[in-house]
């Protein structure tokens, strides 16, 4: 049951009953819906904003993953270079030194590596 409302009249010297209209009475609901309405907006923004879904957690997981497996791979690469790069001079001493001759031209020792020059045909 509702509360009445009660305005005190000062001529009186007594409380009177307060009636309120139907439109006061729908507009008082319209404030509140919408007020519960924005508050509920402005919530769920700052949630999506500052906590992650656990699908979001999981593919940062994953994203770390890819480039701590990337810099791995990159220095393997680096160290494999290194080492290529180790042979090719022990082979050039090796030519030099036992076969008495000039080492491998460096563009011989590279005709096997590098891209297509080709163009479109």
């Amino acid at each position: 049951m509702r509360k009445a409302g009660y305005h005190f009249n000062s001529d009186t010297l007594s409380f009177d009953k307060i009636e309120s209209s139907l439109r006061k009475r729908l507009w008082r609901l319209f404030k509140k819906f919408f007020s519960s309405f924005s508050l509920a907006i402005v919530m769920l923004y700052l949630v999506y904003a500052f906590i992650d879904s656990p699908k979001e957690k999981l593919l940062k997981r994953k994203y770390e993953e890819v480039l701590t497996q990337y810099s791995l791979l990159s220095n393997k690469v680096e160290h494999l270079d290194n080492v290529l790069k180790d042979m090719e001079s022990r082979d050039d001493n090796i030519y030099r030194v036992i076969f008495e001759t000039d080492p491998i031209p460096s563009s011989i020792r590279r005709a096997g590596s590098g891209g297509s020059t080709s163009t479109n045909i």
